[in-house]
């Protein structure tokens, strides 16, 4: 029996004391946040020739449009920009730094560094336009590995330049007028700084207007076909046409030629798989001429009107195309790529 207390109430039950016990916190988790839209890579899927690399999801035919015109319109500005202060000093000391014959211009040494200094400029430009309106970095302008092949480009020079400089040498001595001689005769003096000069700032000249014409315009016209093939005929027949009418030529075989010029080092470009075997070709062509020029004339006359031109173009011409085919073969024998795949060409870099 239990005993019951004064005033009739039972005693309270006994209860253990409680323990920590976890909760449960029984709120809902948030709903996860909707996934945003995918930004397509600015690189091309698998492996992509040269011509074909702005081919992207991310492609528009805006974007190849405004290159195209951008690069046309940077390349005047730019021109402009370096040779009107030269005519302003020209103007007010009297010294003659721009002069020209007719339609004939006759490049000073320093009109010349000008001028290379200008076209050299579009070199940063065409990689700043590629970055701006197809997203892809200055690196694969270059060549489908992402990167200038130095060691390439340096064999390609030891083997070209020296028979470069023969066949200029035989050039200049049979048609003096190739190389722009019929200036005022050479000194010491001027023949140093020419050579100066042309050592210089050449080399850079030429390959601004390689990482322009077959670099970002052949890319811009190729990134409007979704076939390679297409792609490499846009490539082809549009920067090279710019180029031709850069040159300013009056003269119907000096078109041609630069037209054909354009040409080889486009299939240079598709057949090496970047620009080194195009930017050296020009420049050893380019260097070799104008400095081997230094030694018979103290400035070089450029006269492209109609005449100036003719049969004796189709040495030089002969002498583009046998190089073209000699590093084609060469290419093709060492086993040279010309596509890779951006993807992986990163993930290995």
């Amino acid at each position: 029996m239990t005993s019951t207390p004064p005033g009739g109430q039972p005693p309270a039950p006994l209860r253990r004391p409680l323990r920590d016990v976890p909760t449960v916190d029984e709120t809902p988790a948030p709903p996860p946040a909707p996934a945003g839209p995918v930004r397509p890579s600015p690189l091309p899927v698998g492996p992509t020739e040269y011509h074909h690399f702005l081919r992207t999801p991310r492609s528009a035919w805006w974007r190849g449009a405004l290159a195209v015109v951008l690069t046309c319109v940077l390349f005047l500005v730019v021109q402009v920009v370096l040779l009107v202060p030269l005519t302003l000093v020209q103007a007010l000391t009297g010294t003659e730094l721009l002069r020209f014959q007719g339609t004939t211009m006759v490049l000073t040494p320093t009109l010349l560094a000008v001028t290379n200094v200008s076209i050299a400029a579009m070199i940063p430009i065409s990689m700043l336009l590629q970055r701006s309106l197809f997203g892809q970095p200055a690196r694969w302008l270059h060549s489908v590995h992402g990167r200038f092949r130095w060691r390439f480009a340096a064999r390609l020079t030891a083997v070209l330049l020296p028979v470069w400089l023969v066949y200029a040498g035989l050039l200049i001595w049979l048609f003096p007028e190739a190389a722009g001689a019929g200036g005022a005769a050479p000194t010491l003096a001027s023949t140093l700084l020419m050579l100066a000069v042309v050592v210089v700032s050449t080399p850079f000249q030429a390959a601004g207007e390689e990482y322009a014409a077959r670099g970002l315009l052949a890319r811009s016209f190729g990134s409007w076909f979704a076939s390679p093939r297409l792609a490499l005929i846009a490539a082809l027949v549009g920067p090279n046409l710019l180029f031709m009418v850069a040159h300013g030529a009056g003269d119907w075989t000096l078109a041609l030629y630069y037209l054909f010029f354009g040409l080889a080092c486009t299939v240079l470009v598709w057949r090496t798989g970047g620009l080194e075997a195009a930017v050296v070709l020009h420049a050893v062509n380019n260097t070799t001429l104008f400095g081997l020029s230094a030694f018979v004339t103290s400035e070089v006359v450029i006269d492209r009107s109609a005449g100036s031109g003719g049969a004796m173009m189709l040495i030089p011409a002969a002498m583009i195309a046998l190089t073209t085919a000699a590093l084609w073969w060469w290419s093709h024998r060492a086993g040279t790529a010309r596509a890779a795949d951006p993807q992986a060409v990163g993930t290995a870099a």
